[in-house]
């Protein structure tokens, strides 16, 4: 300033926080006191956190191929007897910018036997509504709405996959455990936009869900619900999310689709009772092809079991995956929530396998042993 050189110091910290631990500066005038911004940053509500971490967003302007541009709520909920389980997708596609988008409900219904039941409702553009400042979603009459105390109400009804049979209904309550979240992260380019969060790794659903005049009613059962956004041309992954005992486990990585002789490492993310707890990389995922499914007539051969291990200096973690259910989507086929696929990695890959099933964990965290099973849900491609 006209010459002279005035010392500045900025930082990025919590006055209250910073004081507590008396590392605060002498202030010479002023105050330096938390805001609302702090408060919210530090111990935010239930409610301001979902809103904050689970809203949504658009495409960039620079990005290729935003017409393939998705946008999803997802939950599943196991049935009391854990004899069934169902995917629910709130989903907005298509690039909102421009003239040819809109919403799809998408649910399937699953059970032990193998049976699969799909429903679906289709909702125009100008029914939609989604906000890049709160996770509340309406596709119609379709709604995902986060409640004051943190829960997620989940309303809609969907027809019959082909017409056959009566439509579903549901009305659901879904409440996140405390501090078992994984804030979110975003891959970014012209060719590849990929954002995930999970506000509820691991929760608890009620409410029901029927088809027709036949309900199934839920009371505290395990749910779980993510969020995922990004341009899907070509784009595969692997992904899993599991109780274990105490703990509960998120791994996965995105394998754009000129790096199929490559794929990055996953991503394996552990939480306990007190929230995050560790985060591994293992080099890669092995399964077993123990299975065949029938996708559309054709046979395709799906895994039994899949394993991973990784170790971090002291750390320790090794994962085996029990497939006890798998079923199979060709991608090649037009699908609303995934864009037209015509790269080579789905051409040697397309069928899209999702599973249910047992996770067993194993190692060692901070000198602590850790152990647990429990049930969880993974998808990868053949």
């Amino acid at each position: 300033r006209r010459g002279q050189s005035i010392p500045v110091r900025a930082v990025g910290e919590i006055p209250d926080a910073t004081r507590s631990v008396g590392a605060a500066p002498e202030l010479i005038s002023g105050r330096w006191t938390n805001d609302v911004g702090d408060r919210q940053y530090v111990a935010p509500t239930d409610f301001e956190l979902r809103n904050e971490i689970d809203h949504f967003h658009l495409p960039p302007a620079n990005a290729d191929n935003r017409e393939t541009w998705a946008e999803w709520h997802y939950f599943n909920v196991v049935s009391p007897d854990k004899r069934s389980w169902v995917f629910i997708s709130y989903i907005v596609a298509g690039d909102p910018r421009g003239a040819s988008w809109g919403g799809r409900l998408a649910i399937t219904v699953h059970d032990s036997s193998g049976s699969v039941r799909r429903y679906a409702a289709l909702v125009p553009a100008p029914l939609v509504r989604f906000s890049t400042t709160d996770a509340n979603l309406e596709l119609g009459d379709a709604t995902v709405t986060v409640l004051p105390d943190g829960r997620y109400e989940l309303q809609g009804r969907a027809a019959r996959e082909l017409g056959r049979g009566p439509a579903l209904s549901l009305h659901l309550f879904v409440q996140p455990a405390p501090r078992a979240y994984f804030p979110g992260a975003s891959l970014g380019g012209s060719d590849l936009v990929s954002g995930y969060v999970v506000p509820g790794l691991r929760a608890d659903a009620s409410g029901d869900i029927c088809e027709g005049s036949r309900c199934t009613q839920y009371d505290r059962t395990q749910s779980y619900h993510d969020h995922n956004w990004g341009i899907w041309r070509g784009v595969t992954w692997d992904w899993g999310a599991s109780r274990a005992g105490p703990y509960t486990i998120l791994y996965g990585r995105v394998i754009p689709p000129d790096s199929v002789a490559s794929a990055p490492p996953l991503f394996v993310y552990l939480v306990d009772s007190l929230g995050f707890r560790a985060v591994f990389r293992p080099r890669d995922i092995k399964y077993t092809d123990g299975g065949v499914i029938q996708v559309d007539g054709k046979r395709v051969r799906v895994p039994t079991v899949a394993e991973f291990a990784d170790a971090r200096g002291d750390d320790t973690l090794r994962v085996r995956l029990d497939i006890e259910n798998a079923i199979g989507t060709d991608t090649r086929a037009p699908l609303v929530e995934r864009g037209k696929q015509t790269t080579s990695a789905l051409d040697t890959r397309p069928y899209f396998i999702q599973m249910k099933g047992s996770a067993t964990l194993s190692g060692r965290v901070a000198g602590d042993v850790i152990r647990g099973t429990g049930t969880g849900f993974f998808e990868t491609y053949r």
